[in-house]
């Protein structure tokens, strides 16, 4: 009964990443072609980041290292539910993979909020003075209002991921903790 709830909780929680995933990539592709208005003249976001010169070239890595972290929660969920369908595991080795896929988690939002932040706070080179990406993104002249709602929805998510990590690391740390109660006297 116990292990039919956990595997079913579970499997949600990765199924909910996988989306979370999916929409994020949608996300950057949607923010991707979106036109900017950067100097006169109207410019995607990916030309902005990787063609334009106007970028700098840490803001570029840290986009490459967002794109990543966005893959590897849909990995990180799709891992979830695969382990979740062996059968074979038992419930001490699943609590004890449970802890470990939470502080993963864990990590890779915090990971992925910094990046945002990060790619927030980066200058971008456009005349007469050098403005923050955060500046463009909020200013009506030069983006469309659902770009900055778009980009506030990286921040939406790594709280949901945040919840996740929390909520599968606390439930394997229950069940080990069960499991050390039995075996002492």
């Amino acid at each position: 009964m116990e292990r039919a709830v956990i595997d079913n909780w579970l499997v949600r929680f990765g199924l909910g990443m996988i989306v979370l995933s999916l929409l994020e990539i949608i996300t950057i592709i949607i923010l991707g072609v979106t036109p900017l208005l950067i100097n006169g003249s109207f410019m995607t976001m990916h030309v902005l980041i990787f063609s334009s010169g106007l970028f700098p070239l840490m803001g570029t890595l840290t986009w490459i290292f967002l794109l990543l972290i966005i893959c590897g929660f849909l990995i990180l969920g799709l891992f979830l539910i695969f382990i979740i369908k062996k059968k074979r595991i038992e419930l001490t080795y699943l609590a004890k993979y449970s802890i470990v896929i939470g502080i993963f988690l864990l990590i890779g939002a915090f990971n992925k909020m910094e990046y945002v932040y990060v790619l927030q706070r980066t200058a971008v080179n456009i005349t007469p003075t050098a403005a923050k990406l955060e500046t463009i993104l909020v200013n009506p002249a030069m983006t469309p209002l659902y770009v900055l709602i778009l980009w506030n929805f990286f921040s939406v998510v790594v709280c949901a991921y945040t919840v996740i990590a929390l909520i599968i690391a606390a439930g394997g740390l229950n069940i080990t903790l069960k499991f050390e109660r039995k075996e002492l006297p």
